[in-house]
């Protein structure tokens, strides 16, 4: 073989490696691979996974509530949960008010014909001076005018007199003070005070203490004249 095919052969091997090359380096199908003269710049931090089931990266929310043990010992408890070592004042029990005691029991009675309070009490207390308790427990009623019918009611047979405020007790006993003048008689006087001289027992009775036994009248005496309680009609 002469010299100058030796070089032909040569310059073809020389251009089918060019065109070999040029075809892998600047054909389409080159830079569609993603070569460096694709023209294609794909971010690392936007580099989605081959894997198309795979979830995104989340960020993950400081905020939310760490573990117990990761809490620092110097945080402070969040509002409204309260301290175990404070005290809250609405919280504490209020004192108990002493209980006050029921009213004793009454009794209810129904005055009957000829019946006053004065008898009354001495058939219920066993002493007609204890009226006034009946008085003091009824205190609508008139204890002068009782009328037959009517509904009372009867405090317990051992109340005290003494229960009964001074004030309410001194109007329900006050009586009338009266000085004998010439002429007069126990009957005269009941005749005025009650309109009813047979009435003159109440009169002696309540001033047993200055007229003795024989209810001799003095001039000038100071006579204590009782309120008459009527008897029921």
């Amino acid at each position: 073989m002469t010299g100058t095919s030796r070089i032909g052969i040569l310059l073809l091997l020389l251009l089918a490696g060019w065109v070999v090359l040029y075809y892998l380096v600047f054909s389409p199908i080159a830079r569609d691979d993603g070569g460096p003269e694709s023209g294609v710049n794909i971010l690392e931090s936007d580099t989605v996974g081959s894997n198309p089931d795979e979830k995104p990266p989340t960020i993950e929310n400081p905020q939310r509530e760490r573990p117990a043990d990761q809490v620092p010992q110097n945080s402070s408890p969040s509002a409204g949960a309260g301290n175990g070592n404070a005290t809250n004042p609405q919280a504490e029990p209020k004192a108990a008010e002493p209980a006050v005691p029921p009213p004793p029991p009454t009794t209810p009675y129904t005055v009957r014909r000829g019946e006053t309070m004065e008898s009354i009490a001495s058939d219920w207390f066993g002493a007609k001076s204890k009226w006034v308790l009946i008085a003091h427990e009824n205190p609508l009623v008139d204890p002068l005018k009782l009328k037959a019918g009517q509904n009372l009611r009867l405090p317990p047979k051992d109340a005290k007199i003494e229960g009964i405020p001074l004030d309410e007790l001194r109007r329900l006993t006050r009586s009338t003070k009266y000085v004998v003048a010439d002429g007069d008689s126990l009957w005269k006087i009941a005749a005025k005070f009650y309109g009813n001289g047979s009435l003159n027992p109440l009169i002696a009775d309540a001033n047993r203490d200055v007229l003795g036994r024989g209810n001799d009248l003095q001039i000038g005496m100071e006579l204590v004249i009782p309120r008459y309680q009527k008897p029921a009609d």
